[in-house]
């Protein structure tokens, strides 16, 4: 994955500490190392390029059955972000 390319997506979706916003990382690549890419079992994931305020932020959520649960937290976000 070029993850320069998804940094510079999620930079112009914040650009100042009072905006707030959701980015979703629609992928099961983003929870996979390298190696498992490749049929491997160890090495770095995508998201560990991501900046440190972001991985920290990340939900767990990593399949079709987490939908409903992504969902309501979206809602949740932006209900008390109003």
């Amino acid at each position: 994955l070029c993850m320069k390319a998804v940094n510079q997506c999620v930079g112009r979706v914040i650009r100042h500490a009072r905006d707030f916003a959701a980015i979703l990382l629609v992928d099961a690549r983003y929870c996979q190392t390298q190696a498992q890419q490749q049929g491997a079992v160890s090495g770095r994931r995508p998201c560990d390029k991501l900046p440190g305020w972001i991985r920290a932020a990340m939900g767990s959520e990593s399949g079709p059955a987490d939908f409903g649960k992504v969902m309501g937290r979206l809602h949740g976000f932006f209900r008390s972000h109003k």
